[in-house]
């Protein structure tokens, strides 16, 4: 972040931006005011809420449906083209627009998502329709043990 200012109880912030960056998320699309999901950091002494997110987008995927279930919880399925199919498991972890999720479902060339409630009003991810194209990055602990099982492989 290089900078940020309070004006009427908005909060702006200013950032830099790589061409990597433009080139595996969505940010190049972004227009002044585009609403997105921040959280500060973590700091080593607090407790752990989900999993580490980093931050390090790892692709773009794509809403492919949207369903929504009599409790209020909403199912997202999204393709399974840009990211490390590898990394993305039933019950493990994963960030999409910066939201910490469990993964409920994948198939061959997908991944569903539940959200409850709260996170569907919480968060940008309430708003998205099929066909919106999302930021993912799959946890950092699965894709290390991915890649070291690789290499390992490669002995």
């Amino acid at each position: 972040m290089v900078d940020f200012y309070e004006e009427k109880g908005n909060l702006t912030l200013s950032f830099d931006v790589v061409p990597e960056t433009l080139r595996c998320t969505t940010l190049g699309t972004f227009s002044e005011g585009t609403q997105i999901n921040l959280e500060r950091s973590l700091r080593a002494d607090s407790l752990l809420g989900g999993h580490f997110v980093q931050g390090h987008i790892d692709g773009v995927e794509r809403v492919l449906e949207i369903e929504s279930t009599v409790t209020g919880e909403r199912r997202l399925r999204f393709t399974l083209e840009a990211v490390d199919c590898d990394t993305i498991i039933s019950k493990g972890s994963i960030t999409i627009e910066g939201v910490s999720l469990t993964i409920a479902e994948v198939g061959d060339t997908w991944f569903e998502v539940v959200l409850v409630p709260t996170t569907i009003n919480e968060t940008t991810l309430g708003a998205v329709e099929v066909g919106d194209s999302v930021n993912i990055e799959s946890d950092i602990l699965t894709r290390t043990i991915v890649q070291v099982a690789r290499k390992m492989q490669k002995k």
